[in-house]
């Protein structure tokens, strides 16, 4: 019974390493998606291996009470490691796309943004005309007042 235990322990370990390297990746690939800024990107780092290491604590507490033991962070270590060098190859390729997908929308959003502006300067000047043309008025209705 004390092996079984041990060794559904390594394979929760193991799993736990692979999770977190799929769960890192999959935020990762978010980030860069939606273009955090880089005071975004750290707290979402600080965030995240927090709850990381909370999620760490409570698989060792759940199966081994708490007590850390080498196997298990040897298991964790080991499904890290394995994980990275399965989804390495997939991971970057879709980092690349996504970062390409990320670029087209801050080009997207800054041609709005130029739009926009150019839309407000062609009102502002209207009004500034339109302004103007009613200064001018008023200033000949003026002198023609004051003539007679």
């Amino acid at each position: 019974w004390m092996i079984r235990s041990e060794l559904l322990m390594l394979a929760a370990s193991f799993g736990f390493g692979g999770g977190i390297v799929l769960s890192y990746a999959l935020c990762d690939l978010i980030r860069e998606f939606f273009l955090f800024g880089k005071p975004a990107k750290v707290i979402s780092e600080l965030l995240y291996w927090t709850l990381a290491g909370m999620a760490a604590f409570w698989v060792q507490f759940q199966l081994n009470d708490g007590i850390v033991r080498l196997y298990s962070v040897m298991g964790a270590a080991a499904g890290l490691f394995l994980f990275h060098r399965l989804i390495k190859d997939v991971y970057e390729g879709l980092t690349r796309k996504v970062k390409r997908c990320g670029r087209i929308r801050k080009i997207r959003r800054k041609k709005r943004r130029k739009q926009l502006q150019n839309s407000l300067k062609m009102r502002y000047n209207q009004v500034k005309i339109k302004l103007n043309s009613l200064r001018t008025l008023e200033e000949t209705e003026e002198n023609t007042e004051k003539e007679p």
